[in-house]
Protein backbone atom coordinates (compact mmCIF):
# COMPACT_ATOMS: atom_id res chain seq x y z
CA UNK A 1 0.00 0.00 0.00
CA UNK A 2 2.60 2.56 0.36
CA UNK A 3 4.24 1.54 -2.52
CA UNK A 4 1.66 2.87 -4.47
CA UNK A 5 1.08 6.18 -2.58
CA UNK A 6 5.34 6.72 -3.54
CA UNK A 7 3.78 5.84 -7.22
CA UNK A 8 1.21 8.23 -7.25
CA UNK A 9 3.30 10.67 -6.01
CA UNK A 10 6.13 10.49 -7.98
CA UNK A 11 3.62 10.46 -11.00
CA UNK A 12 1.91 13.42 -9.74
CA UNK A 13 5.81 15.28 -9.03
CA UNK A 14 6.65 14.35 -12.45
CA UNK A 15 3.46 15.62 -13.91
CA UNK A 16 4.00 19.01 -12.31
CA UNK A 17 7.50 19.23 -13.55
CA UNK A 18 6.91 18.50 -16.78
CA UNK A 19 4.46 20.97 -16.49
CA UNK A 20 6.63 23.94 -15.75
CA UNK A 21 9.11 23.29 -18.58
CA UNK A 22 6.76 23.69 -21.05
CA UNK A 23 5.36 26.59 -19.80
CA UNK A 24 8.98 28.14 -20.19
CA UNK A 25 8.80 28.24 -23.71
CA UNK A 26 5.52 29.84 -23.80
CA UNK A 27 5.23 33.30 -25.51
CA UNK A 28 5.20 36.26 -23.33
CA UNK A 29 1.61 37.32 -22.66
CA UNK A 30 0.75 41.11 -24.44
CA UNK A 31 -2.15 42.97 -22.95
CA UNK A 32 -3.77 44.96 -25.58
CA UNK A 33 -5.67 48.35 -24.08
CA UNK A 34 -8.76 47.67 -26.44
CA UNK A 35 -9.26 44.17 -25.12
CA UNK A 36 -8.47 44.46 -21.81
CA UNK A 37 -11.23 47.93 -21.69
CA UNK A 38 -13.38 45.55 -23.27
CA UNK A 39 -12.66 43.05 -21.15
CA UNK A 40 -13.62 45.10 -18.11
CA UNK A 41 -16.51 46.81 -19.57
CA UNK A 42 -18.23 43.20 -20.52
CA UNK A 43 -17.78 42.28 -16.86
CA UNK A 44 -19.49 45.27 -15.50
CA UNK A 45 -22.20 44.52 -18.09
CA UNK A 46 -22.81 41.03 -17.02
CA UNK A 47 -22.70 42.20 -12.94
CA UNK A 48 -19.82 40.64 -12.08
CA UNK A 49 -18.78 44.33 -10.38
CA UNK A 50 -16.27 43.31 -8.36
CA UNK A 51 -13.87 41.99 -11.44
CA UNK A 52 -14.24 44.49 -12.76
CA UNK A 53 -13.38 46.55 -10.56
CA UNK A 54 -9.71 44.63 -11.23
CA UNK A 55 -10.13 45.19 -14.63
CA UNK A 56 -9.88 48.45 -14.40
CA UNK A 57 -7.65 49.40 -12.03
CA UNK A 58 -5.41 46.52 -13.95
CA UNK A 59 -6.18 48.88 -16.98
CA UNK A 60 -4.92 51.73 -15.02
CA UNK A 61 -2.14 50.07 -14.21
CA UNK A 62 -0.46 48.81 -17.04
CA UNK A 63 -1.46 51.64 -19.37
CA UNK A 64 -0.13 54.52 -17.29
CA UNK A 65 -0.24 56.97 -19.91
CA UNK A 66 -3.22 55.75 -21.80
CA UNK A 67 -5.89 58.45 -22.70
CA UNK A 68 -8.61 56.70 -21.20
CA UNK A 69 -6.64 56.13 -17.86
CA UNK A 70 -8.56 58.23 -16.02
CA UNK A 71 -11.94 56.97 -16.92
CA UNK A 72 -10.72 53.06 -16.22
CA UNK A 73 -9.92 54.76 -12.56
CA UNK A 74 -13.52 56.37 -12.44
CA UNK A 75 -15.19 53.11 -13.93
CA UNK A 76 -13.40 50.83 -11.17
CA UNK A 77 -14.81 53.50 -8.47
CA UNK A 78 -18.23 53.06 -10.09
CA UNK A 79 -17.91 49.08 -10.31
CA UNK A 80 -17.01 49.19 -6.44
CA UNK A 81 -19.66 51.04 -5.04
CA UNK A 82 -22.24 49.17 -7.07
CA UNK A 83 -20.64 46.18 -5.50
CA UNK A 84 -21.19 48.03 -1.97
CA UNK A 85 -17.16 48.49 -1.32
CA UNK A 86 -17.37 51.76 -0.50
CA UNK A 87 -14.02 52.17 1.01
CA UNK A 88 -12.51 51.27 -2.11
CA UNK A 89 -14.52 52.75 -4.65
CA UNK A 90 -13.61 56.56 -2.35
CA UNK A 91 -9.93 55.35 -3.22
CA UNK A 92 -10.55 55.27 -6.45
CA UNK A 93 -12.84 58.51 -6.53
CA UNK A 94 -10.24 60.30 -4.32
CA UNK A 95 -7.27 59.92 -6.78
CA UNK A 96 -9.65 61.86 -9.28
CA UNK A 97 -10.50 64.43 -7.94
CA UNK A 98 -7.14 66.08 -6.69
CA UNK A 99 -6.82 67.06 -10.09
CA UNK A 100 -8.18 70.32 -12.41
CA UNK A 101 -12.35 70.32 -11.31
CA UNK A 102 -12.13 71.65 -14.99
CA UNK A 103 -11.64 67.75 -15.94
CA UNK A 104 -14.98 66.07 -16.60
CA UNK A 105 -13.51 62.57 -15.39
CA UNK A 106 -12.94 64.77 -11.87
CA UNK A 107 -16.04 66.65 -11.80
CA UNK A 108 -18.27 63.43 -11.73
CA UNK A 109 -16.09 61.68 -9.38
CA UNK A 110 -16.58 64.31 -7.05
CA UNK A 111 -20.36 63.79 -7.56
CA UNK A 112 -19.40 59.96 -7.20
CA UNK A 113 -17.52 60.79 -3.65
CA UNK A 114 -20.77 62.31 -2.00
CA UNK A 115 -22.82 59.45 -3.54
CA UNK A 116 -20.89 56.82 -2.21
CA UNK A 117 -20.79 58.69 1.18
CA UNK A 118 -24.61 58.63 1.25
CA UNK A 119 -24.60 54.99 0.34
CA UNK A 120 -22.25 54.66 2.84
CA UNK A 121 -24.34 56.56 5.57
CA UNK A 122 -22.34 59.08 5.92
CA UNK A 123 -24.67 62.26 4.86
CA UNK A 124 -23.26 65.04 6.78
CA UNK A 125 -19.40 63.90 4.89
CA UNK A 126 -20.78 63.97 1.29
CA UNK A 127 -22.67 67.58 1.82
CA UNK A 128 -19.26 68.75 3.42
CA UNK A 129 -18.08 67.29 0.16
CA UNK A 130 -20.04 68.80 -2.15
CA UNK A 131 -20.38 72.55 -0.20
CA UNK A 132 -16.18 72.02 -0.68
CA UNK A 133 -16.93 71.84 -4.47
CA UNK A 134 -19.25 74.35 -4.77
CA UNK A 135 -16.52 76.60 -2.73
CA UNK A 136 -13.62 75.78 -5.60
Amino acid sequence: MLHNGFFIGCVLLWGLITMQAGGADASPLVIDPDKQWQYAQQLFENGRLAQSAEEFERFAFFFPDHPQRRNAVLSAGRAHMLAGEGGAALQNFNSLVKNDLTDPVALEAYFLVAETHMMLGNPDQAILHLSNLITL
